[in-house]
């Protein structure tokens, strides 16, 4: 399942990237992020389900003031790889975030597709605001 979306943020490309890279402070609806260094572990909780997904930084590439991104989603429900940008605007940074993910079971990937892609644009837009 693949997802590609743009943002734009008042934000500059360093705090951007870093609440990027940050994955603690994502707030994903249902979830909750744990993080040590460039590991990190996001427990989704629906109802009686629960799943969690490993994730690690695999790799930062800075281009003048911006920022490239590459993180790992290692399973056990998820699996694939998420890349970001960051790239400084005029008034702001403009944030490219695109995702390849797959799940064990390809005969749930259309309704949790759904439900993570509308889960992917509100946690991010959030991560993204000015506080």
């Amino acid at each position: 399942m693949k997802l590609r979306s743009r943002y734009r943020t008042s934000l500059t490309v360093a705090e951007a990237t870093r609440r990027v890279l940050t994955m603690s402070e994502h707030r994903v609806p249902f979830t909750s992020v744990q993080q040590t260094g460039t590991i990190a572990v996001a427990t989704t909780r629906l109802g009686p389900l629960r799943f969690e997904d490993r994730m690690r930084i695999v790799s930062v590439e800075r281009s003048g003031p911006n920022l490239r991104v590459s993180i790992m989603k290692d399973g056990p429900v998820l699996y694939g790889r998420i890349n970001a940008v960051a790239i400084e605007g005029e008034s702001g940074t403009i944030v490219g975030w695109e995702h390849d993910l797959h799940l064990p079971i390809r005969a749930l990937t259309p309704v949790l597709g759904v439900v993570m892609e509308v889960g992917y644009r509100i946690g991010i837009t959030r991560l993204l605001k000015r506080r």
